[in-house]
């Protein structure tokens, strides 16, 4: 007969429940691997705690800079009353220096996080306790820049480029206008501190939106300083386009079908599925083809508009589509229309490298060529493509021919210059004396 405590509880039975609940691993304290060891005011400082037995029962967190020690956290982690029962297995803490009461005032350079847990006590006899310092540098520095050139100028719905000098710890720099920001480029072939950053004012942008010149580090400190731009406003067309059920049972169906969309009941939803759903999402996958522009210029000479073309349509016509008698959309045309002949050559409009090549829902079949530093061009409704992605084009090289592929009423080809995604008027790259002047003169530094 096995052995029997007082009250009738057999001790093997004892045995076997404190063995069960028995916690003989220590809490771990662990860091995210990207971590970094260098920080700036504002970088996350993420802790990781972790039990795996009965559960966290204290916590202490300390940073310490020389002779100061400033506590982020002192907590004591209540446990169950059952003894069998597990408490708080996880916890994570994360902190920034400027946002942490007493770590504002630590200077740069080295500091220490001091991490100390234990858990809670085995049938409250025996914790287990773990502790780790791991040790920062704090940088609160962020980078300088000096701007180089000069007499900044822009229309609603151009584009500008300057030239600037940034400190060698910049990671990132640019231009900010309003709420979009436009990559600066280090230029290779000078000083390896210059940069340059072609940039635009959209046609719907305010001309007195706000225009910055902006430099961060690896550690997110940034400068931000205000830009001086005169801005020009523009007045655009307004026009008027009559939407009949016959262009909504052939062009758009077209297109829905082409986008794998489903197709809703009613001509009028068709239609606005995808004059502006279908519209905003391509959009946007141009903004994201903008990322993949190399940072230096690819082309020497003037743009070139398409050869015996005339203009259909203008940038930034601003269009009221009318269906049955009511207006029911408004869009923007950002682009030129150009006509030829039915399925005529299209030409690349300067020197680049092909970045797209396919079906691109109101574009239709479509081709994007990079001309770098942001800048592309766009060709859309195209009835055939002769070009693959990664080609290198030069000036008048064919492209593709023209068509009515897309949102497109009749074969034409439609012509876009991006500046960092965003469209921008093409008369100004049509223009050599502008691109000289404005560009090519502030890209080999001959103003500053």
């Amino acid at each position: 007969m096995g052995l029997v405590l007082k009250g009738g509880v057999p001790l093997l039975l004892l045995v076997a429940v404190l063995v069960w609940n028995w916690d003989g691993s220590p809490p771990v304290i662990s860091w995210p691997a990207k971590l970094s060891e260098s920080v700036g005011g504002q970088s996350p400082i993420t802790v990781r705690l972790l039990d795996s037995g009965k559960g966290l029962a204290s916590v202490s967190v300390v940073a310490v800079q020389a002779d100061t020690r400033s506590p982020i956290l002192t907590e004591r982690i209540a446990r169950p009353l059952a003894p069998w029962a597990s408490g708080t297995l996880q916890r994570e803490l994360t902190f920034s220096m400027d946002d942490t009461p007493g770590l504002a005032a630590f200077k740069d350079g080295a500091f220490s996080v001091e991490v100390r847990v234990e858990d809670h006590a085995n049938w409250w006899m025996f914790s287990r306790s773990a502790a780790t310092v791991r040790t920062f540098e704090l940088d609160r520095t962020p980078p300088r820049v000096i701007l180089l050139s000069t007499q900044h100028r822009i229309r609603q719905g151009g584009a500008e480029l300057i030239r600037y000098r940034a400190s060698p710890d910049t990671q990132h720099s640019g231009v900010t206008v309003g709420e979009r920001s436009f990559r600066g480029y280090r230029q290779p072939t000078a000083d390896s501190d210059e940069f340059v950053c072609l940039f635009a004012l959209a046609h719907n942008d305010s001309v007195q939106i706000p225009i910055s010149l902006w430099a961060e580090d690896h550690v997110g400190n940034r400068t931000e300083t205000t830009l001086s731009v005169f801005r020009h406003e523009r007045r655009f067309r307004q026009r008027t386009i009559t939407i009949s059920d016959r262009f909504i049972d052939t062009v758009l169906a077209e297109v829905i079908r082409q986008s794998e969309l489903p197709a809703p009941e009613t001509q009028l939803e068709r239609f606005l599925l995808v004059n502006a759903e279908l519209r905003r999402r391509n959009d946007a996958a141009i903004e994201d083809i903008a990322g993949r522009s190399v940072d230096h210029a690819l082309w020497s000479e003037v743009f070139s508009q398409l050869s015996n073309s005339q203009v259909e349509a203008r940038y930034a016509d601003h269009r009221s589509y009318v269906y049955q008698g009511r207006e029911v959309d408004r869009q923007t045309h950002l682009g030129f229309d150009l006509a030829s002949t039915s399925q005529g050559p299209v030409e690349a409009a300067n020197a680049g490298t092909v970045v797209y090549t396919a079906y691109l829902g109101i574009y239709g079949n479509c081709v994007i060529v990079d001309h770098g530093l942001g800048l592309m061009s766009l060709y859309a409704h195209l009835s055939q493509i002769d070009v693959a992605e990664g080609q290198q084009v030069q000036r008048g090289d064919m492209l593709g021919r023209t068509g009515k592929t897309g949102l497109a009423g009749g074969d034409h080809l439609h012509f876009a210059i991006l500046v960092q995604g965003v469209p921008v008027t093409p008369l100004e790259w049509w223009d050599a004396g502008w691109v000289q002047t404005r560009f090519f003169s502030r890209l080999r530094a001959e103003d500053g």
